[in-house]
């Protein structure tokens, strides 16, 4: 993230307006607990032209190399419309640390036997300030950079203090540069198939047991006497 951060000032001070910069952070969790990781930076192409050509380099270049050194990560750099994208997609981890001088803490996905936590305890600041003094006299331009975090669950999201969307399993909180956020999110999977596997198998373990214990006892039943035979009445 302070990479991207250095890209923000870098093109701030090539002439960026509202809209030309935008980072996502999207940690996404399917049903069975797995999950991907994806980072996105957009900025405009003429903004990046005009960039590479006051510089001299490629202003995306260090992101997207930063990017490729994750040897799990899928890296594609593609244009939508006026914007030139960098994507990073990988695995996500049960527990996913962050210890970046802009984003840390931790979202985690703890299992039980019945249910599956999850928590996202996130501290974020999108930092310019100390890039230099270069960046100060633009520092009111750096609160139009749109900065996002979202986390999108397979069920209903009990706590959080982000934007709960329609369906209640996807939060987003959107960042404001030179503010310090504290992101955070509870919630909990039950795991109905566990619950009904173990309800059945209880299920079939009272009535085993209801069972053994009928033919016990009527194993200790004692023996019916022999019937006599009843008495022929005389003619």
């Amino acid at each position: 993230m302070r990479r991207v951060s250095a890209l923000i000032v870098s093109l701030v001070l090539v002439g960026v307006l509202a809209g030309c910069v935008r980072v996502e952070l999207n940690l996404r969790v399917k049903p069975d607990g797995t999950g991907e990781r994806e980072v996105i930076v957009a900025a405009d192409r003429d903004v990046l032209l005009l960039a590479a050509a006051v510089d001299g380099q490629d202003p995306l270049a260090q992101v997207e190399a930063d990017m490729r050194s994750d040897p799990a990560a899928v890296v594609t750099r593609y244009q939508q419309g006026d914007l030139v994208r960098l994507r990073s997609v990988a695995p996500m981890e049960r527990r996913l640390v962050f210890t970046d001088e802009s984003v840390n803490g931790e979202f985690r996905i703890d299992d039980r036997f019945f249910w599956r936590d999850y928590t996202l305890d996130l501290k974020t600041y999108v930092d310019a300030g100390d890039l230099g003094d270069l960046a100060a006299p633009y520092a009111p331009y750096l609160s139009v950079i749109d900065a996002v975090v979202s986390v999108e669950l397979p069920t209903e999201v009990r706590e959080t203090n982000g934007q709960l969307d329609a369906s209640g399993r996807k939060v987003v909180w959107h960042l404001m540069p030179e503010r310090q956020e504290h992101l955070t999110l509870k919630a909990r999977q039950y795991l109905w198939d566990r619950i009904a596997i173990t309800c059945a198998s209880a299920g079939a373990t009272v009535l085993a047991a209801d069972a053994g214990l009928i033919v016990a006892a009527r194993r200790k039943q004692p023996p019916k006497p022999p019937e006599e035979p009843a008495e022929q009445s005389g003619s």
